[in-house]
C-alpha cells in the first residue's frame, strides 16, 4: 500500500504556534483536547521549577516507558519518558549542548503524552498528574523554569488514560493500531499523522484519524517521525536492519523505503530495543535517543555520532 500523500502546502497551513494564538488554537505535533491549570497554581500562575545539570548518559532510562524527543536545532533539543499513567515515571530535559549534557527541568506531571516546542524557550507539554489521567496541559515561555496552565488544546495525542487510542485535534479518539497499545504519535497537521504501535507497525493518516494505512510492512519499527520530503508526507523511521549491527534509519514514502544510516550504538545490543528509542529530525539536524545515549546527524540522518 502506498503512503498517503499530503501536500506540503496543507501541511505548512495547519501549523499553529501555541504562543501566537488564543488558548483554543491548535498546537501542531503537540497533543491534547485538555483544558488544565497548573498543579499547586490558579489561573495559570507561572510556577517556577528547580533544576539540575546531568550528565548525557546518566539520571535517565526508559525503563520501559516510551522516550521522546523534540529538537530545536543542532544543539537544543527535549527529551523526555513518557511514565504511565496511573504510575508516573515521567521525566524531562533539555540540552544545549547537542547532548553532551541534560538538564532535567521538573515539571508536575506523574505522565508526559507530548511535548511541542516552537523556539529555544518556548515550550507546551501535555501530562497528567494523579489517578485520573485527565491530560492537561502547561507552557513554559522560559525553557521550563516556570510553568503556567496550557489552557484549552485541540490537538493530537496518544492517551495515558487508554493505551489503545489516539485522540485527533477535534477531539475524536481512534484505536489506530485496533487492540494494541499506540506508543507514540507524530502530527503534522490537523488531518495528518503517523503512529507507532506496539506490534512495530508504522500507521499514517491523511484524514484526520477516518482511515489508517500501515506503511512500514517488511520492518518493525522502533522509533517514528512524521516529516515532510519533496512536499509530500514521509515517515522516518528506526528500526533492525541486517547489516547493520546498530539501529538502521530509513523513510518511508510513496510505499518505498530508503535506508539513510546506521547508528552505531558502541557495542550495545539492539534487542529489546522498543520503548527505549527517540527520533526526530529538524531540518538536517536529526537526534536520536536510546535510554540516556544520545547519537546526533547534521545531514538529515545519513550519519551519525556521539557528542
Amino acid at each position: 500500500m502506498a503512503l498517503l500523500a499530503v501536500d506540503v502546502a496543507l501541511v505548512s497551513a495547519a501549523f499553529r504556534n501555541p504562543f501566537r494564538q488564543p488558548a483554543t488554537a491548535p498546537v501542531t505535533g503537540a497533543a491534547a483536547t485538555v483544558t488544565g491549570t497548573v498543579p499547586g497554581s490558579a489561573g495559570g500562575t507561572s510556577t517556577p521549577a528547580a533544576t539540575s545539570s546531568t550528565p548525557a548518559a546518566t539520571g535517565f532510562s526508559g525503563s520501559g516507558s516510551m522516550v521522546g524527543v523534540v529538537p530545536i536545532d543542532s544543539a537544543r533539543a527535549w527529551r523526555f519518558v513518557q511514565g504511565a499513567c496511573p504510575g508516573g515515571g515521567a521525566s524531562l530535559a533539555h540540552t544545549d549542548n547537542g547532548g553532551r549534557t541534560w538538564e532535567d527541568v521538573p515539571i508536575p506531571f506523574g505522565a508526559i503524552s507530548r511535548v511541542q516546542v516552537t523556539d529555544a524557550a518556548k515550550v507546551v507539554v501535555v501530562g497528567t498528574e494523579g489517578a485520573g489521567c485527565r491530560e492537561t496541559a502547561l507552557r513554559s515561555t522560559d525553557t521550563g523554569q516556570t510553568w503556567a496552565s496550557g489552557g484549552a488544546l485541540a490537538l493530537w495525542y496518544r492517551s495515558l488514560a487508554t493505551p489503545t487510542a489516539v485522540v485527533n485535534s477535534n477531539g475524536r479518539a481512534g484505536t489506530p493500531c485496533g487492540n494494541g497499545k499506540a506508543l507514540s504519535v507524530s502530527a503534522l497537521s490537523a488531518t495528518s499523522a503517523a503512529v507507532l504501535c506496539e506490534s512495530g507497525k508504522v500507521v499514517e493518516t491523511a484524514d484526520g484519524g477516518g482511515n489508517w494505512v500501515e506503511v512500514s510492512r517488511g520492518l518493525s519499527a522502533l522509533a517514528v517521525d512524521a516529516r515532510v520530503e519533496a512536499s509530500k508526507l514521509a515517515a522516518l523511521v528506526a528500526y533492525v536492519a541486517d547489516g547493520c549491527s546498530g539501529v538502521q534509519v530509513a523513510s518511508i514514502a510513496a510505499g518505498a523505503t530508503t535506508k539513510l544510516g546506521c547508528v552505531d550504538l558502541g557495542g550495545r545490543s539492539n534487542d529489546g530495543l522498543l520503548t527505549h528509542v527517540a527520533l526526530s529530525v529538524e531540518g538536517n539536524a536529526g537526534w536520536l535517543i536510546v535510554d540516556g545515549d544520545t547519537y546526533t546527524s547534521d545531514d538529515g540522518g545519513k550519519t551519525w555520532s556521539t557528542p
